[in-house]
Order: structure tokens, then C-alpha cells, then sequence
């Protein structure tokens, strides 16, 4: 099975999560008996706190999951967190078939630590809806969220370094594909989930960069054999002795990574290529590429089209370019 392996790298998108917070409020904390921030159908305004922007929500590259615990005046409370993250998939083709897709970001204790009971740091959907873009208070409602779409065992987890949530079979259904698509995940701690109260504070801290570094979102996807045609050369000229290859991409193999010519000398000579483009534009279907060539040389040359599975090819088309005359033929 051959593959092809997209990087959705956070450093051209760091505003990736909203932090919503049952508990921060016009830049104060505020706290909680627990069933009241675990059952609020919206989360506080904390478009006071740094990088704020009023819509309910932070659109930053940092934010905290998890439950932080208090004793205040001998009443213990709570203040719950919980993050959505918006993912540009865009670049996945619609019919792809992915075989794996995998969320790396740094993560670390929170500001209040995370307790020593064992804990999953878990992705949720949420979706068309949820959450929403841009984010609104009401979208830190747990009713809208379910399932289990990959997690990481909080004691597995290299603390301030790169961690890997591998998405299952469940959660790669979740990934939205094709031209404008942005996959929107929520991330939850599973003793949140469960409305378990901890005993001590479970606040986890994630973020897309750190020194430099960036987390990323990588999707396989699996290819096929690509196919090209090759087309009659044309702008064939004596006077300049040049001429045009001309070809077609027929089938992209779910995705290709570059396309070009093959050329000869006679039947027997040997073959040079050149390559005329790469994947980053999909929507190309036809090519060309001019260059010069020997008066009454006889040429052949083949469109090809290439990924993981393959390179397919054309036909050879022969030409040959004479002084009193130009012929080309397929062959």
C-alpha cells in the first residue's frame, strides 16, 4: 500500500485553540461547587485576560484542560477548562482514504498541577456545529460533544516536549477533507468527561510552539498509480530549432507529487527527463514544457506523473524537426 504523508504545520496557524474556562472572569478568577461548572451551558467572559478577544474564548497557541480544585472559606470548588482546536485540512484531498492522522503539541503540568490519579487527555467532536468559528461562550457546553476519537495517558505524556494524540479509526472519520475544510476537535481530561472531581487539581497545559518548535497535524492518506497522456509536440520551428512537450494528468492517484517529460535520441538513445511541476497546485490537469532540439533529429518523447505508488506515463510520441518540413506522430 503505498501512502502520502500531509503536515498541517501550527507555525502558519498559531491561533489554533479557544480555551474555555468556567471560571475567569473580567480578569478575575472566580470558583465553583462542581456540578455547577461541569453542567454550565456557557463559560465566563475572559476577553480581559492577554490575547482576549471578547468572543468568549482565547485564540491563542496555549491553552489549559482539566479541573483546577480549591478550598475557599472551607467549601471546596472548582474551576473547569476545556480547549477546542481548529485544524486547515483544506490540503486533504475529498476522496482520500486515510490510513492514520496524528496530533502533535506540547504539553506540561498546568498552573495548578495534575494530580497523581491516572487520566487521558482526550479528543472529542463536536461537529458541523461545534465549536463554533469564531468560538462563542456557549460552545464550553459538554452536551455538545461525544465519543472518543484518541487520546494519551497523562503519565505517558514527555513534559514540555512534543507529545503524539493518534487519532482512531473513530476520530479519522472526524477529519473534515477537500477545498475549505477545517477540522474542529474539543479536548477534554476523561475524569472530566466521567464527572469524577478530583481530589487535587488535573490541569493540563498544551501548546502548538515553544522555542522555536511547532506542533503539527499529520495525515496519511493512502495513493494510487497516477496516469498521464502524451500529446502531438507543437510550436515545432526550424528557424529556432525548439519546440513544446505536451501532456495531461488522466488520473491523479488521489494525490501526485510532481509531473514532467521523458525524452530520446532515436529509439534506442537514452532517456533524460525534466520535471515541470509539483503538487502543491492539484487542480492542474494539462502541462508543457518548450525547449530546443537538433534539426532532423528524430525525437521520442512520454508525459509522466508521479507519487509514493508510482510514476505512470504516456505513450512515446515521436517528432523530428527538419528544415522543409515538421512531422510528429504517435507511436
Amino acid at each position: 500500500m503505498a501512502t502520502h504523508e500531509f503536515v498541517v504545520d501550527f507555525s502558519d496557524n498559531t491561533n489554533i485553540f479557544a480555551w474555555f474556562t468556567k471560571g475567569w472572569e473580567e480578569g478575575t478568577y472566580t470558583w465553583y461547587p462542581y456540578a455547577t461548572a461541569y453542567n454550565a451551558a456557557s463559560c465566563d467572559d475572559p476577553k480581559a485576560g492577554t490575547g482576549g478577544s471578547g468572543a468568549g474564548f482565547y485564540p491563542i497557541n496555549t491553552c489549559n484542560v482539566g479541573c483546577a480544585r480549591a478550598t475557599i472559606d472551607e467549601e471546596v470548588v472548582y474551576r473547569i477548562s476545556r480547549a477546542g482546536i481548529f485544524l486547515d485540512t483544506s490540503v486533504i484531498p475529498e476522496d482520500a482514504s486515510i490510513v492514520s492522522a496524528v496530533l502533535n503539541t506540547f504539553m506540561a503540568d498546568g498552573w495548578y498541577g495534575c494530580s497523581a490519579r491516572v487520566t487521558n487527555i482526550v479528543l472529542q467532536n463536536g461537529q458541523p456545529t461545534y465549536p463554533h468559528i469564531p468560538a462563542v461562550f456557549s460552545d464550553y457546553n459538554k452536551t455538545y460533544y461525544s465519543g472518543n476519537g484518541g487520546s494519551i495517558l497523562y503519565s505517558d505524556i514527555d513534559q514540555q516536549e512534543l507529545n503524539a494524540i493518534t487519532l482512531n479509526a473513530t476520530g479519522r472519520t472526524w477529519v473534515k477533507q477537500g477545498d475549505g475544510a477545517v477540522t474542529k476537535l474539543m479536548i477534554r481530561l476523561d475524569t472530566e468527561i466521567a464527572a469524577s472531581p478530583p481530589s487535587e487539581s488535573e490541569d493540563v497545559l498544551i501548546y502548538s510552539l515553544k522555542s522555536g518548535a511547532t506542533g503539527n497535524f499529520t495525515v496519511t492518506i493512502t495513493v494510487t498509480l497516477p496516469a498521464a497522456t502524451t500529446d502531438d509536440a507543437t510550436d515545432l520551428d526550424a528557424e529556432t530549432g525548439t519546440g513544446t512537450f505536451n501532456g495531461e494528468i488522466t488520473d491523479k492517484g488521489i494525490y501526485f507529487t510532481s509531473y514532467g517529460f521523458e525524452w530520446k535520441e532515436g529509439e534506442e538513445g537514452g532517456v533524460r527527463s525534466v520535471t515541470v511541476g509539483y503538487g502543491s497546485d492539484q487542480s492542474i490537469t494539462t502541462f508543457e514544457k518548450n525547449r530546443s532540439f537538433d534539426i532532423g533529429v528524430t525525437y521520442y518523447y512520454r508525459a509522466w506523473c508521479r507519487n509514493e505508488a508510482g510514476k505512470g506515463y504516456g505513450e512515446w510520441v515521436e517528432f523530428i524537426i527538419v528544415t522543409a518540413s515538421v512531422t510528429t506522430s504517435s507511436n
